[in-house]
């Protein structure tokens, strides 16, 4: 999966140690940091208040 998928924020692809967070409801990954700038604790596809999970390899 890692070097596949690409942050839905940043557009930027997924490194081994980037530390990435999931959508549990609409299941898009973006980078932590990039989650943070946003300022919302919401995911920033699907606008839910979904969980934001922490994913680690």
């Amino acid at each position: 999966m890692v070097g596949l998928k690409r942050c839905y924020v940043c557009g930027e692809a997924f490194a081994r140690d980037d530390d990435m967070v999931k959508c549990e409801h609409c299941h898009i990954w973006c980078h932590r940091a990039c989650l943070a700038e946003r300022e919302e604790d919401h995911c920033p596809r699907c606008g839910d208040e979904a969980w934001i999970s922490v994913v680690e390899f």
